[in-house]
């Protein structure tokens, strides 16, 4: 009924594998590059855990381990996590604007504008620091980006800039578009939200969001606090088995395993006690997690060996219009027009949707419409 704790769980992970935990730290082999001002990118502007006196960088983490742990960890019910770009600034103020909208109906349809809505929402970013290597016109653009990311997290104080890559770096070998760097980008912007959510809160749910994915949160909620959702071991979304993994992520497998099962990345939700384990393989236990392949797939890896409660989500969806190209076609059966009992749509595009909210007898209900999909994201593993 708990939770393993064994290392040997993590199969595949150990020292034994060789290589590093797949961040990228600030040293002078990572940026070799000189006159960088590390206070310009290192944790200058992090959303601070609530009621901690101060916040200093110690490691990975923004956080000083000189202050009791319980004091620093406050009460929430659903964290939404959301691995974003840093050149995505329409996106997240969509994302943002959606969701602070819809607590603020909410509040309006409860008589309670001072209601403490029990649910956070962050946005992880790398690092976009430029190397001279680059072309002028790409250097200038990164500062530029670099500038106006600074001022938008200054603005709302909901985005951590992480000391990792904000993109990864594909090229093509063996006929396959492969990850370069040692690490998926994406995967670990999620792995270190994950830290700083469980170091941060104790909660009922972690949500991996998305900037392209539109979300009910208040349904959301209902949905957690009326216990439709398992509360231990509990992996929910849109669920993928049996999919093949590409030859070069062949080593992340168990024996001669080569699929994989896990929840599609368009959003999934993990029980308190998942996301405590995940974030102490390599902070307690020291053991490092791989992070090549798509994040969704690693993490679906990583919690390869425990008794999961998998959990089926049918009201989370894609666009409509989405999954029409061949290479999509495992992703048909989760296309579906948006109605009043969509939880989430994903590859949205928001400058075509539409969505009503109200509060009717009693509860908060939303209507969208002309959901559409954003352009088809070219297959990475395409020959």
């Amino acid at each position: 009924g708990t939770l393993p704790s064994e290392p040997s769980l993590v199969d595949g992970h150990g020292p034994e594998d060789g290589g590093g935990n797949g961040y990228a730290d600030a040293s002078a082999e990572t940026f070799p590059w000189s006159n960088i001002n590390s206070s310009h990118w290192s944790w200058p502007l992090q959303p601070r855990c609530p009621g901690s006196p101060k916040v200093v960088q110690v490691g990975r983490l923004g956080v000083s381990n000189t202050v009791p742990h319980s004091l620093q960890r406050s009460r929430t019910s659903v964290i939404i996590v959301s691995p974003t770009p840093a050149d995505h600034f329409e996106k997240r103020k969509y994302e943002r604007d959606h969701f602070y909208k819809q607590w603020e109906v909410y509040k309006k349809g409860i008589g309670n504008p001072n209601y403490d809505v029990p649910m956070v929402l962050r946005f992880f970013v790398g690092h976009t620091m430029t190397s001279p290597d680059r072309d002028l016109k790409y250097r200038e653009r990164d500062m530029e980006v670099r500038k106006l990311l600074l001022q938008e997290a200054e603005k709302y104080g909901d985005i951590f800039i992480l000391p990792s890559y904000d993109l990864d770096h594909y090229e093509k070998e063996n006929g396959h578009m492969i990850i370069k760097e040692t690490t998926s980008a994406c995967t670990v912007k999620v792995l270190q939200a994950i830290e700083w959510a469980t170091f941060c809160y104790q909660f009922d749910f972690v949500v991996r969001g998305a900037d392209d994915a539109w979300l009910n949160a208040p349904m959301l909620l209902d949905r957690v606090q009326s216990g439709v959702y398992p509360r231990q071991r509990a992996y929910i979304g849109r669920h993928l088995a049996n999919i093949p993994v590409p030859p070069f992520a062949h080593d992340l497998m168990h024996g001669a395993k080569t699929e994989s099962d896990y929840m599609y990345g368009m959003t999934y939700l993990m029980s308190y006690d998942l996301a405590v384990y995940l974030s102490m393989v390599e902070q307690v236990l020291g053991l490092p997690l791989r992070k090549h392949w798509p994040e969704d797939g690693v993490v679906g890896l990583w919690l390869v060996g425990l008794d999961l409660n998998r959990f089926e989500e049918p009201a989370m969806h894609e666009a409509p219009d989405f999954a029409t190209v061949p290479q999509y076609s495992m992703l048909v059966k989760f296309n579906k027009e948006c109605s009043p009992d969509t939880l989430l749509v994903h590859h949205i595009r928001w400058d075509q949707l539409k969505v009503t909210y109200g509060f009717e007898n009693g509860k908060f209900v939303a209507q969208p419409s002309n959901c559409q999909s954003k352009r088809p994201v070219l297959d990475q593993y395409k020959d």
